[in-house]
Protein backbone atom coordinates (compact mmCIF):
# COMPACT_ATOMS: atom_id res chain seq x y z
CA UNK A 1 0.00 0.00 0.00
CA UNK A 2 1.24 3.31 -1.39
CA UNK A 3 0.54 6.05 1.72
CA UNK A 4 2.14 9.36 2.26
CA UNK A 5 2.96 11.10 5.47
CA UNK A 6 0.32 13.17 5.43
CA UNK A 7 -2.68 10.32 5.10
CA UNK A 8 -4.41 9.32 8.08
CA UNK A 9 -5.80 6.06 7.49
CA UNK A 10 -9.56 5.12 8.83
CA UNK A 11 -9.77 1.99 11.32
CA UNK A 12 -11.22 -0.28 8.69
CA UNK A 13 -9.04 0.81 5.73
CA UNK A 14 -7.41 -2.45 5.42
CA UNK A 15 -10.58 -4.69 5.86
CA UNK A 16 -11.81 -2.61 2.70
CA UNK A 17 -8.65 -3.30 0.53
CA UNK A 18 -8.97 -6.98 1.75
CA UNK A 19 -11.85 -7.42 0.70
CA UNK A 20 -11.02 -6.40 -3.60
CA UNK A 21 -7.85 -8.06 -3.58
CA UNK A 22 -9.83 -11.93 -2.23
CA UNK A 23 -10.96 -11.43 -6.17
CA UNK A 24 -7.88 -10.13 -7.37
CA UNK A 25 -7.60 -10.82 -11.55
CA UNK A 26 -3.76 -11.86 -12.62
CA UNK A 27 -3.43 -9.01 -14.94
CA UNK A 28 -4.73 -6.38 -12.41
CA UNK A 29 -1.25 -4.33 -10.98
CA UNK A 30 -3.18 -1.95 -8.66
CA UNK A 31 -6.21 -0.85 -6.74
CA UNK A 32 -6.64 3.00 -6.08
CA UNK A 33 -8.47 4.63 -2.81
CA UNK A 34 -10.03 7.73 -2.34
CA UNK A 35 -9.00 10.00 0.49
CA UNK A 36 -11.24 13.25 2.04
CA UNK A 37 -8.96 15.74 1.22
CA UNK A 38 -9.13 18.37 4.33
CA UNK A 39 -7.69 21.40 3.25
CA UNK A 40 -9.57 21.67 -0.87
CA UNK A 41 -12.45 19.95 1.01
CA UNK A 42 -13.07 17.66 -1.50
CA UNK A 43 -12.63 13.53 -2.00
CA UNK A 44 -9.51 12.92 -4.02
CA UNK A 45 -7.72 9.87 -5.26
CA UNK A 46 -4.61 9.00 -3.17
CA UNK A 47 -4.14 5.54 -1.88
CA UNK A 48 -2.42 2.89 -4.12
CA UNK A 49 -2.44 -0.92 -3.13
CA UNK A 50 0.05 -2.39 -5.95
CA UNK A 51 1.33 -5.59 -6.56
CA UNK A 52 4.66 -5.27 -5.88
CA UNK A 53 6.32 -7.57 -8.24
CA UNK A 54 4.80 -5.94 -11.20
CA UNK A 55 5.47 -2.66 -10.16
CA UNK A 56 9.58 -3.88 -9.96
CA UNK A 57 9.20 -4.81 -13.50
CA UNK A 58 9.21 -1.19 -14.78
CA UNK A 59 11.95 1.02 -13.41
CA UNK A 60 11.28 4.29 -12.10
CA UNK A 61 12.48 7.66 -14.12
CA UNK A 62 13.32 10.52 -11.46
CA UNK A 63 10.30 12.31 -11.78
CA UNK A 64 7.53 13.93 -10.25
CA UNK A 65 4.65 11.06 -9.63
CA UNK A 66 7.10 8.06 -11.27
CA UNK A 67 4.62 5.68 -10.19
CA UNK A 68 1.60 7.41 -12.53
CA UNK A 69 4.50 6.90 -14.96
CA UNK A 70 5.00 3.22 -14.13
CA UNK A 71 1.50 2.52 -14.76
CA UNK A 72 1.01 4.24 -17.93
CA UNK A 73 3.74 1.76 -18.86
CA UNK A 74 2.10 -1.06 -17.71
CA UNK A 75 -1.13 -0.35 -19.35
CA UNK A 76 0.75 -0.81 -22.56
CA UNK A 77 1.58 -4.44 -21.46
CA UNK A 78 -2.22 -5.07 -20.74
CA UNK A 79 -2.12 -4.31 -17.45
CA UNK A 80 -4.85 -2.51 -15.73
CA UNK A 81 -6.09 -1.19 -12.17
CA UNK A 82 -8.92 -0.58 -10.79
CA UNK A 83 -10.09 2.35 -9.03
CA UNK A 84 -12.84 2.68 -5.91
CA UNK A 85 -14.69 5.02 -4.45
CA UNK A 86 -14.40 3.97 -0.74
CA UNK A 87 -12.64 6.47 1.50
CA UNK A 88 -10.01 4.86 3.31
CA UNK A 89 -8.95 8.49 5.12
CA UNK A 90 -8.09 11.68 4.91
CA UNK A 91 -5.72 13.66 3.58
CA UNK A 92 -3.51 17.04 4.09
CA UNK A 93 -4.91 17.89 7.94
CA UNK A 94 -3.46 21.09 9.32
CA UNK A 95 -0.66 21.83 6.98
CA UNK A 96 1.89 24.67 7.60
CA UNK A 97 2.71 27.15 5.19
CA UNK A 98 5.62 25.56 3.69
CA UNK A 99 3.69 22.07 3.03
CA UNK A 100 0.90 23.86 1.10
CA UNK A 101 3.44 25.93 -0.42
CA UNK A 102 5.39 22.68 -1.67
CA UNK A 103 2.34 20.68 -2.80
CA UNK A 104 0.55 23.31 -4.60
CA UNK A 105 4.24 24.98 -6.37
CA UNK A 106 5.07 20.90 -7.53
CA UNK A 107 1.68 20.28 -9.05
CA UNK A 108 1.93 23.30 -10.67
CA UNK A 109 5.29 22.60 -12.11
CA UNK A 110 3.08 19.10 -13.70
CA UNK A 111 -0.46 20.55 -14.53
CA UNK A 112 0.19 24.00 -14.85
CA UNK A 113 -2.56 26.19 -13.38
CA UNK A 114 -5.28 23.64 -14.23
CA UNK A 115 -4.38 22.31 -11.08
CA UNK A 116 -8.09 22.78 -8.37
CA UNK A 117 -7.24 26.63 -9.25
CA UNK A 118 -10.79 27.30 -9.50
CA UNK A 119 -11.43 25.55 -6.81
CA UNK A 120 -8.71 27.16 -4.50
CA UNK A 121 -9.98 30.66 -5.61
CA UNK A 122 -13.28 29.66 -4.37
CA UNK A 123 -12.66 27.85 -0.84
CA UNK A 124 -10.34 31.71 -0.55
CA UNK A 125 -13.17 33.91 -1.41
CA UNK A 126 -15.17 32.08 0.99
CA UNK A 127 -12.89 31.75 3.93
CA UNK A 128 -10.47 34.80 3.38
CA UNK A 129 -7.81 31.86 4.81
CA UNK A 130 -4.07 33.01 3.69
CA UNK A 131 -3.22 29.10 2.97
CA UNK A 132 -5.54 29.30 0.00
CA UNK A 133 -4.02 32.47 -1.27
CA UNK A 134 -0.81 30.84 -0.37
CA UNK A 135 -1.68 28.29 -2.41
CA UNK A 136 -2.64 30.21 -5.33
CA UNK A 137 0.46 32.23 -5.16
CA UNK A 138 2.54 28.51 -5.13
CA UNK A 139 0.73 27.34 -8.27
CA UNK A 140 1.08 30.74 -10.31
CA UNK A 141 5.47 30.40 -9.21
CA UNK A 142 4.54 26.79 -10.26
CA UNK A 143 3.29 27.52 -13.83
CA UNK A 144 5.56 29.95 -14.74
CA UNK A 145 9.47 28.31 -13.35
CA UNK A 146 7.90 25.04 -15.11
CA UNK A 147 11.11 23.33 -13.62
CA UNK A 148 11.22 20.28 -10.94
CA UNK A 149 14.44 18.82 -10.42
CA UNK A 150 13.30 15.04 -10.43
CA UNK A 151 11.58 13.28 -7.90
CA UNK A 152 10.26 14.87 -4.63
CA UNK A 153 13.41 17.06 -3.26
CA UNK A 154 12.91 18.86 -0.38
CA UNK A 155 16.13 20.49 -0.42
CA UNK A 156 14.74 22.33 -3.92
CA UNK A 157 11.83 23.14 -2.51
CA UNK A 158 13.34 24.60 0.60
CA UNK A 159 15.39 27.00 -1.39
CA UNK A 160 12.40 27.94 -3.56
CA UNK A 161 10.24 28.81 -0.36
CA UNK A 162 13.09 30.75 0.69
CA UNK A 163 13.41 32.61 -2.68
CA UNK A 164 9.55 33.04 -2.12
CA UNK A 165 9.05 34.48 1.22
CA UNK A 166 12.18 37.03 0.36
CA UNK A 167 10.08 38.23 -2.16
CA UNK A 168 7.28 38.23 -0.20
CA UNK A 169 8.95 40.30 2.62
CA UNK A 170 10.11 42.62 -0.19
CA UNK A 171 6.30 42.87 -1.39
CA UNK A 172 4.93 43.99 1.98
Amino acid sequence: MKIDGDFILNPNALEIVQVHLKNEEEMKFSHTYMLHDVFLKLNIYGVGVLKTATMRTIRYPNMLSNDVWVGRKLRKFGWYGEKHTEILGSHFSEPDEFQVFRRFYSRAVKYKKKYTWTHLENLYTATNDPLYKLAMDATLLGSEKRHYPGSHNLAFDKIVWEEYNANRSNIS
